[in-house]
């Protein structure tokens, strides 16, 4: 800063004696530098302080949610898998009750059919897994054959409400009953039964299957959901027939008003929800799904603490990382107060280095796309600008335009005034063809030797026409001498091209129309464009022009 600029600023104080009086000034003004820096620097270690804790809280949310979405897809698959073997599992039972009441309606159960029927029922059971027994009952609930060695005497399952459904329901489907305790094994079963019908329609009895309800918590135990966790199968009225883990005295009770049964009963096939249990008030995550043809309900959890005791382990020693963390930084920032000035020392050298840098990167790059001897683009840039220029009009399409120019003569002129004569010639041609571009789209460069090309980007052919005749006119009223002319003074032809490109188009086949173009005007008679404008369409033929030598 000026001194006197400075001046206006300092209070009103003595003037100082000697060195000593300017030393004093000058520690003055550094410290009034020192205080804004200091400032900066605490709100600077404040800042990332609150940064880092505030990362570290979404960092965690976001693990947090993330371990919920985990065990989320966790429940839905086991839930999906647990239900795909209880629909395998009925539908193999169907079918077996299918071919048993196939033959009893067809061969009937008397005593000579009781050997192979029995042999039929046992071979079934043996080969069927979970399935405990098979029971075949006349219309008055007596045990007519079964798959046991041994069949009680007077045995009657009358009053089963399996057995009462089919007396009062004619139709022929698979009936899935209330789990009950078997009274031949003493076990808990599911009964899954079908009707068995007189030749005239009326009931005959019942076939029915019984499932061990223990073989699908024997199934669940292959699941890994924790200690906490469960899962469990119900009819679709909320009758529970089995649980892992198996509490006493639950199978048959009613599960009706849980967080899964009340979505059931709005009519959701399928879903997820956080909610307490009912059994044992834990609180899980559930997911729930319908048995695909039958009135069974699937379901599986996960203990939601269970589901966040690692993220609550990961969380505890973060924290501690953390606090190791915050403390490190409040050490770093007393040494980080001491760095201040030489960071902005630094700072300063870097900019000051990179504006040079930038500054010789801007002159390397405009010598690499200028040419040395006209000023214009060169051949490098042109070709760049082309495939750009000619991608976006496509895109938008844009038509464009393609001046190609070229010097009349200019052999014979540079025969006639010699090379240096000649290059001024170009220099001189070059800034009439630089004022063509106008716009910050349109290029002006030098293609090669006496050779220049003006793009213009959206503007057709009677636009870029215009601008060719203002070329060549402007050219003509420089009466710049040349005797190897016939024209006796410096002209220029032009070929004009324009269109909407298409994709792809670098460039080249505009550039070869253009040149084509050009020597259409050189072989007109040059000091022309070519192609020429059409003529008006209610005037007379026009005559062809002359090679404006009187220009």
């Amino acid at each position: 800063m000026p001194q006197s600029a400075a001046n206006e600023f300092a209070p009103a104080a003595p003037p100082p004696a000697g060195a000593g009086g300017a030393s004093a000034s000058t520690l003055v003004q550094l410290e009034g530098k020192k205080r804004p820096v200091g400032r900066a620097a605490s709100f600077f270690l404040i800042f990332v302080i609150c940064a880092i804790c505030g990362l570290q809280f979404a960092y965690r949310s976001g693990a947090r949610q993330s371990q919920l979405d985990e065990s989320r897809r966790a429940t839905v698959n086991i839930a999906r898998a647990t239900a795909e073997h209880a629909e395998r599992t009925v539908d193999i039972v169907s079918s077996v009750l299918f071919g048993v009441v196939e033959r009893a309606e067809v061969d009937g159960t008397g005593p000579s059919n009781f050997p192979r029927l029995h042999a039929l029922l046992k071979a079934r059971v043996a080969q069927t897994r979970g399935l405990l027994g098979i029971f075949v009952y006349d219309e008055q609930g007596r045990w007519v054959i079964t798959s046991l060695d041994q069949v009680e005497p007077g045995a009657n399952n009358a009053d089963r409400p399996y057995f009462k459904y089919h007396q009062t329901h004619t139709d022929r489907g698979l009936h899935i009953g209330v789990p009950v305790r078997s009274r031949s094994s003493g076990l808990w079963i599911l009964p899954v039964s079908r009707r068995i019908n007189h030749p005239d329609g009326s009931f005959a009895g019942v076939v029915l299957a019984t499932i061990r309800t223990d073989y699908f918590q024997h199934y669940y135990n292959g699941f890994d959901i924790g200690k906490a966790g469960g899962i469990f199968i119900a009819l679709d009225d909320g009758t529970l027939i089995a649980r892992r883990p198996m509490l006493t005295d639950v199978t048959g009770s009613s599960l009706k008003g849980g967080a899964v049964f009340t979505l059931v009963d709005q009519g959701h096939d399928s879903g997820t929800v956080m909610r307490v249990a009912l059994v044992d008030q834990v609180e899980r995550l559930y997911s729930f799904r319908r048995v695909r043809g039958y009135p069974l309900v699937i379901a599986a959890s996960l203990a939601k603490q269970e589901i966040y005791a690692q993220w609550w382990i990961d969380t505890w020693r973060q924290c501690g990382a953390l606090a190791v963390l915050l403390a490190t930084l409040g050490w770093l920032g007393a040494r980080l107060f001491r760095q201040i000035s030489l960071r902005d020392r630094l700072e300063v050298e870097l900019r000051n280095s990179r504006a040079a840098l930038e500054d010789s990167v801007g002159k390397l790059e405009l010598i690499a796309t200028t040419d040395a001897l006209t000023g214009l683009k060169n051949r490098r840039y042109l070709d760049e600008r082309l495939a750009g220029e000619l991608a976006r009009a496509a895109r938008d399409a844009l038509p464009v335009a393609l001046i190609m120019l070229d010097v009349d003569f200019f052999k014979r002129y540079n025969d006639t005034y010699g090379h240096p004569a000649g290059d001024a010639c170009l220099k001189l041609v070059s800034d009439v063809v630089a004022r063509a571009a106008q716009r910050g789209a349109d290029v002006a460069a030098r293609f090669g030797g006496e050779e220049f090309v003006v793009f213009l980007a959206n503007t057709n052919l009677d636009g870029a026409r215009a601008v060719a005749e203002g070329i060549c006119a402007a050219v003509r009223a420089l009466q710049a001498p040349h005797r190897g002319s016939d024209f006796g003074i410096v002209t220029i032809s032009a070929g004009v091209v324009a269109g909407v490109p298409v994709q792809g188009d670098g460039g080249g086949s505009l550039i070869e129309a253009a040149d084509a173009a050009l020597y259409a005007a050189k072989r007109q008679g040059r000091d022309r464009v070519s192609p020429p404008p059409p003529p008006p369409a209610d005037s007379a033929p026009a005559v062809p022009r002359p090679a404006c030598a009187e220009a």
